[in-house]
């Protein structure tokens, strides 16, 4: 986790412009307040499925 810089804003904003479907997972970031448990699941397997698939994705486009 520590190797995808995907924390950064400029990261976030660069990955969604490429890709939409990162949109939502991108904007639930440390600006939700929400630090309900189950929220916080959510929002990591959220963020989980969004990195598997960008690596899906990227690792297409290198062929």
């Amino acid at each position: 986790m520590a190797k995808m810089k995907t924390s950064t804003s400029a990261g976030s904003k660069q990955r969604s412009a490429k890709d939409a479907s990162f949109a939502p997972v991108s904007n639930a970031g440390p600006a939700v307040h929400d630090d309900k448990p189950q929220d916080r699941a959510t929002r990591a397997r959220a963020v989980k499925a969004a990195k598997l698939q960008h690596r899906k994705v990227y690792r297409r486009a290198l062929g």
